[in-house]
């Protein structure tokens, strides 16, 4: 095997980070802009963010499984070691916030009276959490959630500007890992 096909990501893994940050991108500015777009549409939103919020769950659960059964590919070689660092704890806490985010949703939905249902696309209810209904509870969790959005918003531009960063100023294969029909450089 080539070089450059070891410091690639496989098709799984590039498949799971495309659709979960993707989705996550949608699905926190849906949940923090819901309200700007009318009382008719906010029911929908909602609908659409708490079904997404679940999907990126599940698919986050599935992401890690691979990724704990799966090697990653080496890191390059010219990066300094605050920056392999600060790589590992950046992709740790994305895999936390991938899955406290949505389970801090889920469970203000649950403690909050269970008003509507949470619908997975109309084609399912999925349960609500087993917790007695809590405003204390439902309220902390909601002011969670949006911090979290905001967190994982923040740290999606971070992982942005950081790719941006290797591959317009370090030159180096960092963005190539996860977008496979670049040129490899190396």
């Amino acid at each position: 095997m080539t070089e450059a096909l070891r410091s690639r990501y496989s098709s799984v893994a590039i498949g799971f980070h495309w659709v979960i940050g993707l989705m996550m991108i949608g699905t926190a500015l849906g949940g923090l802009l819901h309200e700007n777009f009318g009382k008719e549409m906010e029911a929908p939103l909602l609908g659409l963010h708490k079904a997404s919020g679940i999907t990126i769950l599940v698919l986050s659960l599935a992401r890690l499984a691979w990724r704990l059964g799966h090697r990653p590919p080496p890191l390059s070689a010219s990066l300094k070691r605050w920056e392999i660092g600060l790589a590992h704890a950046t992709h740790w806490t994305f895999y936390l916030l991938m899955l406290v985010l949505p389970l801090s949703g889920w469970l203000m939905v649950s403690a909050g009276g269970r008003k509507w249902p949470i619908e997975w696309f109309g084609l399912f209810q999925v349960p609500f959490l087993p917790v007695a209904e809590s405003k204390a509870l439902s309220g902390a969790m909601h002011e969670t959630h949006e911090i979290l959005g905001f967190l994982v918003l923040g740290m999606i531009a971070l992982h942005i500007a950081a790719a941006v960063k290797h591959h317009l100023i370090d030159r180096d294969n960092t963005v190539e890992r996860m977008l496979p029909w670049l040129r490899s450089r190396g």
